[in-house]
């Protein structure tokens, strides 16, 4: 096996730690009325399987970041990565682009990780997956 990258170390942490926290904010939302109520969601198939599946892509990419995986890492973080930033401009376009300004924090990480996937990291998963 090749030597790992230690930016995908990184960010395997990184999606490690914002899995759990989409996670927690999920169950959350399913389980208190209150946190519906103070923060205006509506709980409808969009708002409990976009982060459900947000979160199982992060923690699959994760790993996939880990082994080096083809599939489970590139193919899972790229999938993530336009999840989010669609997700994103959906929510954008329906409030109409009312306070775009505070979303573009949440566009740095699946932007960043998107550009690295694709421009530095995609060889070190090529040549993994040759191997195997």
């Amino acid at each position: 096996m090749n030597k790992r990258p230690t930016g995908l170390t990184i960010f395997a942490v990184i999606n490690f730690i914002f899995a759990a926290l989409v996670l927690i904010s999920l169950f959350t939302m399913l389980t208190s009325p209150e946190f519906q109520k103070t923060s205006g969601l509506v709980v409808s198939a969009y708002t409990v399987l976009s982060p459900l599946l947000t979160g199982i892509l992060l923690i699959i990419s994760g790993v996939g970041f880990i082994l080096q995986s083809y599939r489970a890492g590139y193919i899972c973080g790229i999938l993530f990565c336009i999840l989010s930033l669609g997700n994103i401009l959906a929510f954008n376009v329906i409030s109409g682009f009312e306070g775009f300004a505070l979303h573009i924090p949440s566009m740095v990480y699946p932007t960043l990780l998107l550009l690295m996937l694709t421009l530095k990291y995609k060889q070190a998963f090529k040549r993994s997956h040759e191997t195997t």
